[in-house]
C-alpha cells in the first residue's frame, strides 16, 4: 500500500504544489513524446536512406539488362528468328493458299524441256495468269516449251511473242498465259 503523505501546507501553497507536480509531469511527458518523433524521424531517414540506394541499384540493373537486350536484338540469331517467323507466316499463308497454282506449278515444271531455264515467274491469282521467262539455248527448244504449254488441259490463251524467235541460238523468250482452274477439280 502505498504511503500517505500528510501535507501540512495551506490551500493554497497545495494547489501550486499540485499544478508544479503537473506541470512536471506534462514536461517529462512533452520530452518523452518529443524524443520519440526525433527517434521515428531517424528510423524513417534511415529507412529512405536505405530504399534510395536500393533504387538506384535495381535502375543500375535495369539498364545493364535492356543494353544486354539490345544486344541481343543485333545478333544473327534474332535475325535468324525473324527470318524463320516469316518463312513460317509465309508457310502458312501458302498452305491455306488455293491448291491449284501447286498443281500449275507442277503441270509448268513438266512441260519445260531439258535445256530452257525459267529465270523469272509471276503468279497473277487474282487474273489467274502466269507470266514466265528465261532463256534457252535453242529456238526450237523455245517452241517445244510453247507446244507444251498448248497441249496442257491446265492452260489456255498462251501468248505467242515474235521476240522469241529473233535468235536461233542462246535467246531469252517471254511467255504470258492463263490456269484453268476448272481442269485441277
Amino acid at each position: 500500500m502505498a504511503k500517505k503523505n500528510i501535507n501540512l501546507l495551506p490551500p493554497d501553497e497545495q494547489k501550486q504544489n499540485r499544478i508544479a507536480d503537473i506541470n512536471v509531469e506534462v514536461r517529462n511527458f512533452g520530452f518523452w513524446i518529443g524524443l520519440s518523433l526525433v527517434i521515428l524521424a531517424g528510423f524513417f531517414a534511415v529507412n529512405e536512406i536505405i530504399l534510395l540506394r536500393e533504387l538506384d541499384a535495381n535502375a543500375e540493373e535495369i539498364s545493364t539488362k535492356n543494353a544486354e537486350l539490345a544486344e541481343l536484338k543485333k545478333t544473327p540469331l534474332r535475325q535468324q528468328m525473324e527470318s524463320l517467323n516469316l518463312d513460317l507466316r509465309n508457310f502458312f499463308v501458302l498452305s491455306t493458299a488455293e491448291v491449284y497454282w501447286s498443281n500449275a506449278l507442277i503441270e509448268l515444271a513438266s512441260a519445260l524441256p531439258a535445256d530452257v531455264t525459267l529465270d523469272h515467274l509471276k503468279l497473277d491469282k487474282k487474273l489467274s495468269r502466269i507470266e514466265i521467262d528465261g532463256h534457252s539455248s535453242t529456238r526450237n527448244s523455245v517452241l517445244v516449251l510453247r507446244e507444251n504449254i498448248l497441249a496442257s488441259p491446265y492452260f489456255r490463251n498462251i501468248n505467242f511473242p515474235l521476240a522469241n524467235l529473233e535468235k536461233e541460238k542462246n535467246l531469252n523468250w517471254k511467255y504470258r498465259f492463263y490456269v484453268n482452274p476448272e481442269a485441277f477439280k
